[in-house]
């Protein structure tokens, strides 16, 4: 079997491929631009590997950026970064959605606007 060319099945109760065991690499954006010199694969061995990557491309929302500023750069397809990571012998691409950042103004925990009792932790 090649690695990342698994057809899908139709069937929820038969796995289109089993991979057991694979090491774990994390790439970032598994984003590979030699011509802006960025490689998220510099330096890491992914062969007979899962490989974790985030979606979409480091400061996308920057027009300044080197990597094509707010505009999308090919490179950043789930197309073009599976043929990567097959293309350096990954026997899984694994796709990770951005979260937005976290908000840090919660309203304070101190008082329920529910009325509900806080417990108290301070010992």
């Amino acid at each position: 079997m090649k690695p990342l060319s698994t057809v899908p099945n139709e069937s929820p109760d038969v796995p289109s491929d089993r991979e057991e065991k694979l090491p774990l690499v994390f790439a970032g954006y598994g984003l590979s631009a030699p011509a802006v010199n960025y490689d998220d694969y510099a330096g890491q061995n992914v062969s007979g590997k899962a490989v974790i990557i985030f979606s979409h491309e480091p400061q996308e929302a920057d027009p300044n950026s080197p990597l094509n500023g707010n505009r999308p750069m090919a490179q950043t397809t789930l197309y073009q970064k599976a043929a990567v990571a097959h293309g350096l012998g990954a026997r899984a691409l694994l796709a990770s959605a951005l979260v937005p950042a976290i908000q840090t103004d919660w309203p304070s925990l101190e008082h329920d606007p529910c009325g509900a009792a806080q417990a108290d932790h301070s010992e």
